[in-house]
């Protein structure tokens, strides 16, 4: 249900307040083919290239199997998490931004069943998180290098003034 050509997928079980949870990660390698896979054939992804940003547009449509014999109250929430690999410039998720790249979107089971459309928005810086912390890891390891070689040179100069002192 969830594999398919040029995706990774992992399953996970938790418990948590003696509930049951199901958590699936799909891993792709082009999430505009995401709707070739079962469980996603419900929602259309987009991304497009803006000026200074790139735009990620996802409309989740109605469920395409019939979910209501399976007993659930309606009550259930579907959360879409997305954890993006740049910065957010802006994003319609009703939540906020969670460790500066995490969005949510939740709906509850009863309007996903009702099919209720949710629309995703999010506008992404386009340079990578990745390479603005490495950059920054890289310039604070050269500070710290430049720090320590400053005091080995102080201990080392004040020494030889220390030698040519007591040598005169």
């Amino acid at each position: 249900m969830f594999e398919g050509e040029g995706t990774r997928t992992s399953v996970s079980l938790a418990r948590r307040d003696s509930r049951r949870f199901v958590h699936v990660t799909v891993r792709v390698d082009d999430v505009r083919q995401l709707s070739q896979l079962p469980a996603f054939a419900w929602s259309s992804y987009r991304f497009d290239r803006r000026n200074d940003h790139v735009e990620f547009r996802q409309l989740v449509g109605p469920p395409a199997a019939n979910l209501r014999d399976l007993h659930w109250t309606g009550n259930e929430i579907v959360a879409f998490r997305m954890h993006l690999p740049s910065e957010v410039v802006a994003h319609n998720s009703p939540g906020r931004i969670a460790r500066g790249n995490i969005l949510e979107w939740d709906q509850p089971l009863g309007e996903r069943l009702a099919g209720r459309t949710l629309n995703i928005s999010v506008d992404l810086a386009p340079e990578s998180i990745l390479y603005t912390t490495l950059i920054l890891f890289g310039s604070s390891v050269l500070a710290a290098l430049a720090a320590l070689a400053s005091i080995v040179w102080w201990i080392a100069r004040r020494g030889r003034d220390t030698e040519a002192k007591e040598a005169a």
